[in-house]
């Protein structure tokens, strides 16, 4: 039987885990690929994750459930200060500043789709 040793972790290549049966190598390029492909996952929310931190619309007076309402689609966009009074001023609200829908320069509704896709 051969001995067994430990490998540095940075300098041993996927490729060379192949001596420990093809099962271990497999494995290992998977990780490496779900890496991959979670870090551009990540990558590709962090615009939706900006607009829906700075909207006003997700209220809660528990912490956490303020937390995860802040970061949650349903907070995307920001009524005025006197508030969405109406379903149209809630369909035509800003996505950013706190200004009245008829002066803002970006609508929700205008970035619905690219959202979706980004989300999807």
């Amino acid at each position: 039987a051969g001995s067994l040793s430990w490998r540095d972790i940075w300098t041993t290549h996927v490729h060379q885990l192949g001596a420990l049966g093809e099962g271990v190598k497999m494995y290992f390029l998977l990780l490496k690929y779900l890496g991959v492909i979670f870090f551009v996952m990540f990558i590709s929310t962090l615009p939706n994750l900006y607009w829906f931190a700075a909207g006003n619309m997700a209220y809660a007076l528990n912490p956490t459930k303020h937390f995860i309402g802040k970061y949650s689609v349903a907070n995307m966009g920001r009524c005025p200060a006197r508030g969405c009074n109406s379903p149209t001023d809630t369909r035509l609200r800003c996505l950013g500043d706190d200004v009245e829908p008829e002066q803002c320069d970006v609508k929700v509704m205008e970035r619905a789709f690219y959202v979706g896709f980004l989300d999807g």
